[in-house]
Formats: structure tokens, sequence, C-alpha cells
């Protein structure tokens, strides 16, 4: 996972991916006070940054929504607007970087304090996206999977007949944070998507899981059909006069002797 800031230590916000992915790989000059300490040869003025070598072919980019703030002492949640896009080059960022098509957004809707999450995932490449909260599976707009979680703020309803004309001319349209926002992304390499998405064979992928299902089919069509049997079989019990003739007192049916040899089965 690759953790992207939303806001940078200097206080800038950032406006999409491909920004957040510079300032990740930014260098920081190490000189003076704060220069590097190199064994056997004091300090030297250096460089400090990260690069990337390579991507690989599922890239999960987590959004750092969630940030302490200095001046309140506390965590808050950024609902800044922040784009990502269905196509992310990212050659720039490594050697043979490629290209990555987006196929999920993870969203978090709520505060610091508490949330719900829910998911978009785009299946395939020719199907469209598909909504995941909790046990509710729902088809989705294209919008409501990626603009929509943008962030940023929504304007709300507010009375302007309450202003006179002159008030409202410098007045501006309220507004309220876009609570629900991008929390994890999930890209694929475009050359790859077809090996990636391809489903998999549950056999060589787990073996034991699948014979475990396979076993609970079993299991469950066998109740049926002895579900259906009783609905249509009878089962009897025979009973003989010699078995009778050694009962004795008062007795109900569970107490006469009889086996498995002296009961029938018979429609019903």
């Amino acid at each position: 996972d690759v953790q992207l800031n939303i806001k940078g230590e200097s206080g800038k916000e950032f406006l999409n991916v491909e920004e957040s992915l510079k300032d990740f790989t930014a260098e920081e000059t190490l000189e003076g006070d704060n220069a590097y300490e190199a064994e056997g040869h004091g300090k030297q003025r250096a460089k400090k940054g990260i690069r990337f070598l390579t991507f690989p072919p599922v890239l999960n980019l987590q959004l750092k929504r969630f940030h302490f703030d200095i001046e309140k002492m506390d965590m808050v949640k950024l609902n800044s607007r922040f784009e990502f896009h269905r196509r992310l080059d990212l050659s720039s960022f490594a050697p043979n970087g490629g290209v990555y098509i987006l196929y999920a957004v993870v969203v978090h809707s709520g505060d610091v304090n508490s949330g719900h999450y829910y998911a978009h995932i785009k299946p395939s490449m020719e199907q469209g996206w598909v909504k995941f909260d909790d046990d509710t599976v729902t088809p989705c707009s294209e919008y409501a999977a990626v603009e929509d979680n943008y962030g940023g703020s929504d304007q709300v309803v507010w009375n302007y007949f309450d202003r006179t004309p002159r008030e409202l001319r410098g007045q501006t349209t309220p507004t309220r944070p876009r609570i629900h926002n991008a929390y994890m992304l999930v890209y694929i390499r475009e050359d790859l998507a077809g090996r990636i998405l391809e489903p998999p064979d549950p056999q060589a992928t787990n073996a034991k899981m699948v014979e475990r299902c396979d076993r609970e089919v079993r299991v469950q069509e066998q109740r049926k059909r002895e579900k259906q049997e009783q609905q249509l079989r009878i089962r009897i019990r025979l009973v003989f006069e010699h078995d009778l003739c050694r009962m004795n007192g008062f007795w109900d049916h569970n107490e006469i002797p009889h086996n498995d040899r002296q009961s029938l089965k018979m429609g019903r």
C-alpha cells in the first residue's frame, strides 16, 4: 500500500493523486545542522527521498484522510476535494511504470470518531460499477463511484427571500463539507487487466474449501431428499401377537418391542 497525503506538512492541500505522488517522491536536501552523518566522513550535504523501482500489478493507494491537527491537538478528518482519475499514468514515477486503470473505490462516510465503509467495484472491463454496502449489492453509475467521492463541499438549502437584492449580490451560497469521500483506491495495470480479472480456478486456489463446500451441498441435498421422502412415504411398524402378550399393565406405543426388520416403508 502507498499512503498518500491529502495535505502536506507545509499545510498545502493537494488536488489529485499525481500531485500527492510528486510530494511522496520529492527530494529533501540535508544540510547545515540537519546534514547527513556519514560514517568516517562527518556531516555531509545530501539529498534524501523515496524512489519507486517498480509498481505491482495491483496497486493500493490509501488516502490519508485522517490527520493530526497541531492547532486542535486532535485527530481530524480531511474532507477537502481530492481528485483521482480512471486512468493513472505512472511512467514518470518509475521505469516502465505503465498505465493503471481504476478498479475499486473504498469510501468512508462520517467523521474521525464514527463512520461507515462501503466500496464501489468494477468487476470487469466490460461491466459497469457495482456498489457493495454490507449485504446490499446494487449497480451504480460511474459518477457515483468516481466523481461523487472526490470530497469537497455541497451547497445547502437556504432561504434567500429574507434578504434584500443588495445583500444577495454580495452573498455566497452556504455550503457544508461532503463527509463521504474516497479512502482507498485500487488500480490494476492496464496491459495485465485481462489476466488479473480472469476468474480463478477454485480447485487450484483452495482445494480444501472446494471440498468443504461440495460436502455441505451433498449434506443439504440429502436432507432435502429425506424431507421429500417423509412427505411421500410413511414408515409402518409391524407388531405381532407374541409381542403384545409380553406387555403388562399400562403401556404406550414406544414400549412395544420391535426391530428394524419389522418395519415397512409405504406410500402415504
